[in-house]
């Protein structure tokens, strides 16, 4: 029987694609990851996460500090063991945990970055009361940037926010206008809902922190074969296509439709609209 796999060397594409990419191929597989210091092992079973080690840690704990490396070698194992499953979480769900301490980690008061993002749930760290800011909810923050506000930006009023956001939804929801089409969302690059027009049921941040890796993945494709700038992404499966379109610079459309859905329409809207929520979210 012919031998169909390839060896070689991918660059660009970060470890949260990888794992993405082998959850959906349902892989049985070692994931062994080297940096300068350290060096972690996340095991797959039918793609999904089933154990971790990295130095002392194992499990969960081991594998958020691999997510948190910065940068490294990433070598795919076949038949290696398992030596104990000690992961039950989904990958999705451990991949929208991974960006939340990610996030959670940049910067500590002061601008020193935390060693970490593993350790996130074990750092105590004192305020000031006189140096605490009134910052909204996460959620709101990145709907001030999408909107092009500023904290200290005073030429921006309440009003003009809820407008702009008010005019984003009415854009995406051109989309769910579409028979067969059941969300439309804009999503930063770092996989943070901005806005969303979903049914009923629908959980859109984690479509949005699900999107991010496959539109990752796919700009790296097409970097990888010189095929320049993404225009749209779109993956079929037994029950509807996910489209993925790069708006401006800083974030892209998921729209998730089903099988009955007009795929010429949805592009049609794509290409008519994409500029218009480009401009609304000053992005």
């Amino acid at each position: 029987m012919k031998d169909s796999r390839f060896d070689g060397t991918i660059t660009g594409i970060e470890l949260p694609d990888i794992i993405q990419l082998n959850s959906l191929s349902k892989t049985t597989t070692t994931l062994v990851i080297t940096t300068v210091d350290e060096q972690g092992t996340i095991y797959f079973q039918d793609g999904e996460v089933v154990h971790a080690q990295c130095g002392d840690l194992e499990g969960e704990k081991a594998f958020y500090r691999i997510l948190g490396f910065d940068g490294g070698r990433i070598e795919s194992k076949e038949s290696v063991s398992i030596p104990k499953k000690t992961i039950q979480t989904a990958v999705a769900a451990l991949l929208i945990e991974g960006a939340r301490r990610d996030d959670e980690a940049g910067l500590q008061p002061g601008g020193t970055k935390l060693e970490c993002a593993a350790d996130i749930d074990d750092i105590e760290i004192d305020f000031e009361p006189s140096s605490l800011v009134d910052v909204p909810d996460e959620g709101m923050v990145q709907v001030k940037r999408a909107v092009g506000s500023h904290p200290s930006d005073s030429t921006n009023t309440t009003g003009t926010k809820e407008e702009a956001m008010s005019t984003l939804k009415d854009l995406l929801a051109e989309f769910t206008n579409i028979p067969g089409v059941n969300t439309a969302c804009l999503v930063g690059r770092d996989g943070f809902l901005v806005e969303d027009v979903t049914m009923a049921g629908v959980d859109s941040e984690m479509v949005g922190a699900i999107a991010s890796s496959g539109f990752g993945a796919s700009e790296a494709m097409g970097t990888q074969l010189e095929k320049g700038a993404l225009s749209l992404s779109m993956i079929e499966y037994e029950n509807g296509p996910v489209m993925l379109a790069p708006v401006g610079d800083e974030a892209f459309l998921v729209i998730v439709a089903d099988r009955s859905s007009n795929l010429g329409m949805i592009r049609l809207k794509i290409k008519k609209h994409a500029k218009e929520i480009r401009e609304v979210a000053a992005i």
